[in-house]
């Protein structure tokens, strides 16, 4: 096995048991430290960290610093907090968070259609006030025509859920991808001349200089009239005030934002209080079964790191 592997693991907010931290020390070659909150100095010198495993780290210090490092375990969907060029140029390894987080985004997408097009606020309201209405203008997802917005692992996930209620996939990327659930695909350039065909548009690109304020009034202004936006991805993608006038215009039957440009988003923020906008703080993330996953995928990835470490002695 690999020999003095000085490992530290920062993973904020999730905890593992004693049972999970004693199995990865057992590792043979690995000196494990673990850093609770990465805001507190570190528990090992920078200058000793051979692996890296965390969210955000590497946004709050110089990876230059980090003069023994030769691996990185992101664990976050997006890479902003990673210094991807500097990683490539120094030839650290960089292990993505593929498949972390993909099944709770997809149902809390899934999720938010749902409440939409049920009218769930309408009979929540009408619950809490004791009120029996009906609401005869449900809707249902059947051959609606579902554009998801770069088609990675997440949107993969999200066309598998549209796709059993029957709904028809429309994948923007870069590239083409390969998927039983993709009915037409376009290159993401094609996006615009394509909208006034979406019944709801999901966005799951990733966030870079290409995609800032992806969404703006051109974008909004080729939309279907009462159509759904949900973001998933960055708020930085969105141009707020843009969708904000389109909002004001009647153009969608309801918005989901489970992120915004700042977060937490500000209380005076005019996105509060629009009755067919849903606003979550960054959280379709989670679930009962992330912490598992994302301990199988660190154990997993040291371990055969490891493994090719010894092999090069």
């Amino acid at each position: 096995m690999c020999k003095n592997m000085n490992v530290l693991l920062s993973t904020g907010s999730t905890k593992f048991t004693c049972e999970q931290i004693e199995k990865i020390k057992a590792i043979k070659g690995v000196n494990l430290f673990i850093q609770d909150d990465e805001r507190e100095p570190l528990a090992i010198a920078k200058s000793k960290i051979n692996y890296l495993i965390s969210f955000s780290l590497l946004s709050r210090y110089d990876v230059d610093d980090f003069i023994n490092l030769k691996h990185v375990q992101a664990l976050t969907q997006g890479l902003e907090p990673i210094p991807v060029e500097k990683l490539e140029k120094r030839g650290i390894s960089l292990k993505r968070a593929i498949g972390l987080y993909s099944t709770p985004i997809a149902e809390f997408v899934l999720l938010r259609t749902l409440e939409i097009y049920k009218s769930a606020r309408f009979f929540d309201k009408n619950q809490r006030a004791k009120v029996w209405k009906k609401d005869r203008g449900l809707r249902e997802l059947t051959d609606k025509r579902i554009a998801i917005v770069g088609y990675g692992d997440i949107g993969n996930e999200v066309a598998k859920r549209f796709s059993a209620f029957g709904s028809k996939i429309i994948s923007f990327s870069r590239s083409e991808k390969k998927s039983p659930y993709i009915d037409e695909h376009y290159h993401i350039s094609k996006l615009k001349s394509k909208l006034s065909q979406i019944d709801i548009t999901v966005v799951c690109v990733p966030y870079n200089k290409e995609t800032h304020n992806l969404f703006d009034e051109k974008m909004f202004s080729n939309m279907k009239k009462q159509c759904v936006f949900i973001n998933i991805a960055r708020g930085q993608i969105v141009n707020e005030d843009d969708l904000i006038t389109y909002i004001e215009k009647d153009k969608f039957l309801g918005v989901a934002l489970d992120v915004t440009v700042n977060e937490p988003l500000p209380s005076d923020s005019q996105l509060w209080d629009y009755e067919n906008v849903f606003i979550s703080p960054h959280n379709s993330f989670a679930s009962d079964v992330v912490n598992k996953r994302m301990y199988a995928l660190i154990y997993s990835n040291l371990k055969k790191t490891c493994e090719n470490e010894s092999e090069k002695i």
